[in-house]
């Protein structure tokens, strides 16, 4: 994956999060992938994910979230983020 491709997961990624829109942010992962972070923990597949980002917007609104400073090649992406 290059770098502007990765931007463009990213930005899935951000734009799926703040809308809530859970089913777009689960479909970003493998059926069996893991997001995890040490607000919420660890969660394996969509299914799970999914619940995650709607207990996310649960506890609050109106979330930005912005990845900087993006590298990437074909076996590696890494970002910054800023979010509030």
């Amino acid at each position: 994956m290059n770098t502007s491709n990765f931007i463009a997961l990213l930005d899935r990624f951000a734009a799926a999060a703040v809308a809530n829109d859970a089913a777009s942010f689960a479909a970003l992962f493998s059926e069996n992938g893991v997001y995890e972070d040490l607000f919420f923990g660890r969660h394996r597949g969509r299914s799970d994910i999914a619940a995650m980002l709607q207990r996310f917007h649960d506890t609050g609104r109106d979330y930005r979230w912005e990845f900087v400073d993006v590298l990437a090649n074909e076996a590696v992406g890494y970002a910054r983020f800023h979010f509030s």
